[in-house]
């Protein structure tokens, strides 16, 4: 009886252990990523804020992935190689314009009005700098670094904004206008929307529970 009390303990505590174990080799790889992860994005930032500011590099929208598809090879350090690049880079360009002076109250905040269309005045550029895994890691969730910066713009009367290519037509990444789903036209398309319409197997508008006609009405409460 002794015997498989102990040995019953000995699993429980080995048992324990090699979780622990398996969790910190999770935590030390997360960390080596972030790592790795925090440097790229930083240093991406840096050259972009280090180039003119008309360069097309800067231009407004969305840009693609600009590490190598490979890794430096361990042993030679020669690329590419066959060691593939787990990390993918992107970053966004976005050009805002501040609110005049005599549009904004005396000690009154404001916010920076997005410029989309060509031709108008815009006073920065605003660099989103992106750096995740391209290849998921179970149990270790979004692994990733992002940063800002704003490139001032120094002659906003002759610099004029140029059209985005993303939020204007609708065709980037994540077009803004129009979105199937604000538009109504996506598979769950928000305008109009039946659960919105009070035509869905749950409308909202009415709804028995807030009518007060459901089996546990809440307007008025059943007691």
């Amino acid at each position: 009886m002794e015997v498989v009390v102990c040995l019953s303990l000995a699993a429980v505590v080995f048992g324990s252990i090699a979780t622990l174990f398996l969790s910190s080799r999770r935590t030390n790889d997360a960390a080596e990523k972030y790592s790795i992860a925090s440097a790229l994005v930083r240093d991406r930032l840096e050259q972009l804020m280090s180039l003119r500011f008309d360069d097309r590099r800067l231009s407004e929208g969305f840009h693609e992935d600009d590490l190598p598809p490979t890794l430096p090879d361990p042993a030679t350090g020669e690329s590419p190689s066959s060691v593939p690049n787990v990390f993918r880079r992107t970053y966004r360009v976005r050009q805002f314009a501040i609110p005049r002076s005599d549009e904004v109250p005396a000690g009154g905040l404001f916010t920076p009005v997005r410029v989309v269309e060509p031709g108008s005045r815009y006073d920065y550029k605003r660099l989103d700098v992106t750096v995740e895994l391209s290849v998921s890691r179970p149990g270790l969730g979004w692994i990733g670094a992002r940063v800002s910066a704003i490139r001032r713009n120094p002659a906003p009367d002759e610099i004029l904004s140029e059209a985005s290519p993303e939020n204007v037509a609708g065709t980037g990444p994540a077009g803004l206008h129009p979105h199937p789903y604000f538009a109504g036209t996506g598979p769950a398309g928000l305008h109009p929307h039946p659960y919105l319409a009070g035509t869905g197997p749950a409308g909202l508008h009415p709804h028995p529970y807030f009518a007060g006609t459901g089996p546990a009405g809440l307007h008025p409460p059943q007691r």
